[in-house]
């Protein structure tokens, strides 16, 4: 399988990742998943949000078939859990226990807490870093206000990651806005749902 890669920090991950949102057969799915993981692919993403935790322990099995230097795992983390900082470290590591890992690689907010300014709630996830529960920490649906608020807001950590729905279909936002800031400050856009459930193949955008 030819893999093209990116970094994130000093990680060498392939650009293509696998997630698990809304896996109907788990037992199914893990023969595909194990598939693409014995074959170049090395970039998996969940969510404690995810079947109520139970893609996070999905993961843990593949992390036990494979093993924990073959995967780098991007988790999520709910951001109500984020108005405290002993609610992130009980939430992260719960995630982590479902997991059956350590630490994950890279942990991210979910999406931004509306009751909490950017700041606060960044400030009080980056302890998931300060305890050693993972090793970069990002963003996900972040706009580019929200990015900029949250990149001055961290203390100890960098934001390494905004993970944004992106694809041919919408596409706007991201290009014109994110897009640029991301590349001037090192910052990785991830895209979910690029090929909107199959939207794509079939848009006239494509043919």
């Amino acid at each position: 399988m030819d893999i093209e890669w990116r970094y994130i920090g000093r990680d060498k991950i392939s650009a293509v990742g696998i997630g698990t949102w809304a896996i109907r057969d788990y037992d199914t799915a893990f023969k595909a998943y194990l598939y693409a993981l014995n074959n170049g692919i090395n970039n998996i993403d969940t969510a404690e949000m995810y079947d109520n935790g139970g893609a996070e322990v999905f993961v843990g099995r593949l992390v036990k078939a494979v093993g924990r230097d073959n995967i780098f795992i991007t988790t999520k983390m709910l951001p109500e859990r984020l108005t405290d900082k002993a609610l992130v470290l009980k939430a992260a590591r719960a995630a982590l226990k479902r997991i059956g890992v350590s630490h994950v690689d890279l942990y991210l907010i979910h999406w931004p807490n509306p009751s909490l300014s950017i700041g606060e709630q960044v400030r009080n996830f980056e302890i998931v870093a300060k305890e050693g529960l993972t090793r970069y920490i990002g963003v996900s649906n972040f706009s580019l206000r929200e990015l900029e608020e949250a990149q001055h807001a961290v203390t100890r950590e960098k934001i390494v990651v905004d993970q944004v729905h992106y694809s041919l279909l919408h596409k706007r936002e991201v290009e014109e806005e994110l897009l640029p800031y991301c590349k001037a400050n090192n910052i990785v856009i991830q895209a979910y749902t690029p090929l909107e459930r199959g939207a794509v193949v079939s848009s006239p955008m494509v043919s």
